[in-house]
């Protein structure tokens, strides 16, 4: 019986894994702050990767003794990301896995991103139709 007889679906994870999303997200992080009078920094944006949008905010918030609410802070860094985040290109070797797994099983696609940001970057890929199935951490 040949691996891909047993397969079901392939999952793959999107920023970092698909798209080469780091420095979108960095630049992100760097307007944001700026934006606000703060000092943005490669060692803090670090201690940022794995908190929702929302987490993240409410960190740097507290962090930095940001004066806005939470609600339009989300809001402002959201909107930054639904700039950015589309453009974000491939990962090195994401065309080829995609192709030739797609050729042969079911492809699924989890990622942290919520749904419109993970939507508008499948879309502009080109990606959307390749996947069976997408989680995203707003489910």
């Amino acid at each position: 019986m040949a691996l891909f007889d047993r397969v079901e679906v392939v999952l793959f994870d999107l920023d970092g894994t698909l798209a080469a999303t780091h420095e979108i997200l960095f630049e992100t992080y760097v307007r944001f702050m700026t934006a606000q009078g703060g000092v943005p920094s490669r060692d803090e944006f670090a201690g940022l990767d794995g908190p929702t949008i929302t987490e993240i905010v409410q960190l740097l918030r507290s962090r930095h003794g940001l004066s806005r609410s939470e609600k339009e802070l989300d809001a402002v860094y959201r909107d930054i990301l639904r700039e950015r985040y589309p453009l974000a290109p491939a990962a090195a070797g994401a065309e080829l896995a995609l192709a030739a797994l797609g050729a042969r099983v079911r492809l699924g696609l989890v990622t942290a991103a919520p749904a419109d940001l993970a939507d508008a970057l499948l879309e502009r890929r080109g990606w959307k139709a390749l996947f069976a199935v997408v989680v995203t951490g707003d489910l």
